[in-house]
């Protein structure tokens, strides 16, 4: 029931990402009341659903509920997500680019192939390492800070 309630609150969350857009700044009533009541089912209903649910997994299928929610209405209902050529982008490969420091807004100059603005990445780790050496040092730390002052 907890991840139908997700669900729920995913779809809430493509209505209050759609509407913010819709409402032009918040200035106009209607949008901008659907935006509202929108986000707050949405939250509300993420709330609910995390008295059962682990954060990070919860949290992870709702967003991703919003954004591939959110980027199919634009691309059905808004016209988003084209180039400025007029042919539409393959929205996936668009959802994974990540867009860097340099971005302008441009669709057309953005990072579109995963990974692509991550080349900078050069000593990674798997996560189970990163704990590891966490432990260890937080380890380290708790054993020095017991030891007798001399």
């Amino acid at each position: 029931m907890a991840w139908l309630i997700v669900l729920a609150a995913g779809l809430f969350e493509t209505g209050f990402a759609v509407l913010l857009k819709q409402s032009h700044g918040l200035t106009n009533l209607w949008p901008t009341a659907g935006f509202a009541a929108c986000a707050l089912i949405s939250f509300g209903l993420l709330t609910v659903a995390l008295r059962e649910l682990e954060v990070g997994a919860a949290y992870a299928v709702w967003t991703g509920i919003g954004a591939a929610g959110t980027a199919i209405i634009g691309m059905i209902f808004l016209g988003t997500l084209v180039r400025s050529s007029g042919e539409k982008l393959d929205w996936p490969r668009y959802a994974v680019g990540v867009a860097g420091p340099d971005f302008d807004g441009d669709v057309d100059d953005a990072p579109l192939w995963a990974g692509e603005s991550c080349t900078v990445v050069n000593n990674g780790k798997p996560a189970a390492q990163i704990v590891s050496d966490l432990v260890a040092e937080a380890e380290t730390a708790l054993a020095q800070s017991t030891e007798p002052a001399s």
